[in-house]
């Protein structure tokens, strides 16, 4: 399932049916799940976009994911701590998720964006083509965040809302996606209490 042409470091972990496409790179240190894909040209566990840092860290993906072409996941700088993808997230082309982030289960990252260092995107997020995202910042369950928009250091992405613009601010409740992932009031109320403590750890 590993393309002849790509390049995967000797200590990288490779779980079951899962392909390395054209082109691809896996640096040290990098734990990868089963049942992902790897279109050409991804990378996954290159140092850190830091200067003057090395990359000690790692980087761990789950299961059930799609990077498409040009996407790079950077490892975390300082050992012991990750970058970590969890399960079913899918990855658009040309994306950058950079070192000590975290990307919970089933987020859907579109063409082009840039989430900085140290930031958390909690499950089932959706984040729009050419969207950047502050360093450090937290975007809340079922959140959606539109094409183009510039998430500031002082955003507030809640779970469940619609963030928009430069900079980014809130549009509306996104009513379709959480309908569409079956989202309880309840369940808000959990995604948004745990929101509140991510934010402030």
């Amino acid at each position: 399932m590993i393309h002849p042409t790509a390049a995967v470091h000797h200590t990288a972990v490779i779980g079951k049916h899962t392909y390395i496409g054209p082109f691809c790179v896996i640096g040290p240190n990098v734990t990868i799940g089963s049942n992902n894909r790897l279109m050409a040209h991804v990378c996954i566990g290159l140092p850190a976009q830091w200067r003057g840092k090395e990359s000690k860290g790692t980087v761990r993906i789950g299961n059930n994911n799609v990077f498409h072409e040009r996407t790079s996941v950077h490892a975390a700088p300082e050992k012991g701590e990750s970058t970590i993808v969890e399960d079913d997230c899918y990855v658009m082309a040309g994306s950058v998720i950079n070192h000590d982030c975290w990307i919970e289960a089933g987020v859907t990252i579109c063409g082009n964006v840039n989430v900085s260092g140290h930031c958390r995107v909690m499950a089932g997020a959706n984040i729009g083509m050419n969207a950047v995202i502050h360093q450090k910042q937290v975007i809340g369950s079922y959140a959606m965040v539109g094409m183009g928009a510039v998430v500031t250091k002082l955003a507030n992405v809640e779970p469940g809302s619609v963030f928009a613009g430069n900079p980014a601010r809130f549009m509306k409740k996104n009513v379709v996606g959480l309908n569409r992932a079956n989202v309880t009031l309840d369940n808000l109320e959990e995604e948004t209490r745990r929101f509140e403590a991510l934010r402030h750890d």
